[in-house]
């Protein structure tokens, strides 16, 4: 055998020797491979967790109803009320106008223009109970005008016959007379009528001229084409009582139940015969928190009647203000001469506390 023969005979023997390190070497090598590329994937999936984990908190934080900073000692967890009146509140005489307060806050409405103390614009509309109603011949009268979508809508119809089957409820809070206001023609809406067993008389308002007087097309789901689902009760001197507007934002409601309605309404019929509620805002300049009740306050006035003030809590009569109420830091919230609060104005507490003086 020549040297060269011998010398590849030698070589492939090695050969057939290495290979199968060779290949558990490689194996090995791609198995380390796959479990390092494991492992990165399990770290990145950890730190998304974890983010989401400190994004929760971080949410929940800043959407506390009530600021602690604003908490006396002997208030409980979340409350920043002051005085004893405050206490009182908090702690008892909470019957039925509480229950009534929770009712009429269930579900959110927007209060539309004209508002409430405006002069209510006249309507006059051909009517399903025959005839033409005339809204200016009812003086003497409260009337509830309830705006609606219209035929396609069943949760409105089913809402206008909830509400005469509590007709007599609603004529205990002082409402005289109901009506719906729609823009479908009224031979349509005479089959309807007759189809749901309705009495209450439903008005046609064919492109809606009249209801375009209250704004009532822009509280819908329907970007104007049609009224959305609004409640405007007027007073025996044709002057807008209030008014609710459940269609628009924030929830499109389209039917409200008739013991939330009714609670709305009692609130009103309660304000009917009630003072205005003075309300005293302590505030300064550069205060976030004294913006932010400032802008509560002057939208609650659409719904209760409060007469609103302010005064700098540097001044002279702000600084004993705040000292005979024991306000710690702005803003300072008096409701008819007794403090109620400082710091960030919890909504919901103030309503409740309305809620009370007025039951």
């Amino acid at each position: 055998m020549s040297t060269d023969t011998h010398r590849k005979s030698r070589a492939k023997a090695a050969d057939r020797v290495r290979s199968p390190e060779s290949r558990l070497s490689g194996s090995g090598s791609k198995h380390r491979n796959r479990k390092g590329g494991l492992g990165a994937a399990m770290k990145v999936l950890a730190i998304v967790g974890l983010a989401i984990i400190a994004l929760g908190v971080i949410f929940a934080l800043n959407n506390q109803d009530s600021s602690s900073a604003g908490t006396p000692p002997d208030a409980g967890p979340g409350e920043n009320q002051v005085g004893s009146s405050a206490k009182q509140a908090s702690n008892g005489a909470e019957g039925s106008s509480s229950s009534d307060a929770g009712l009429a806050g269930k579900y959110a409405f927007q209060v539309g223009k004209p508002g409430s103390g405006e002069k209510a614009p006249p309507i006059q509309l051909p009517s399903t109970d025959g005839g033409t109603f005339d809204l200016s011949s009812l003086r003497g009268q409260t009337v509830l005008l309830y705006f609606q979508e219209g035929i396609m809508c069943q949760p409105c119809w089913d809402q206008l016959k909830d509400i005469e089957a509590k007709r007599d409820e609603f004529k205990a809070l002082g409402i005289d007379r109901i009506v719906s206001i729609t823009g479908d023609p009224l031979p349509a809406l005479k089959q309807k009528v007759g189809y749901e067993g309705l009495t209450t008389p439903v008005l046609s308002d064919p492109g809606l001229l009249a209801s375009k007087t209250y704004e009532a097309d822009q509280y819908g789901m329907m970007g104007g084409a049609t009224n959305g689902h609004s409640f405007v009760v007027v007073n025996e001197d044709g002057v807008i009582e209030w008014r609710a507007d459940y269609g628009g934002d924030p929830d499109y409601t389209m039917y409200v139940p008739v013991p939330n309605l009714l609670a709305v309404c009692g609130r009103a019929s309660r304000q009917r015969v009630a003072d205005p509620m003075e309300v005293l805002l302590l505030t300064e300049e550069n205060c976030a928190y004294c913006q932010q009740a400032k802008e509560t306050l002057d939208r609650l006035a659409a719904e209760y009647d409060l007469s609103i003030s302010t005064i700098d809590l540097r001044s002279p009569e702000g600084q004993d203000l705040a000292a005979r109420g024991g306000v710690m830091f702005p803003p300072g919230i008096f409701i008819d001469g007794q403090a109620f609060s400082y710091g960030r104005l919890s909504e919901r507490k103030f309503r409740r506390e309305v809620e009370r003086r007025l039951g």
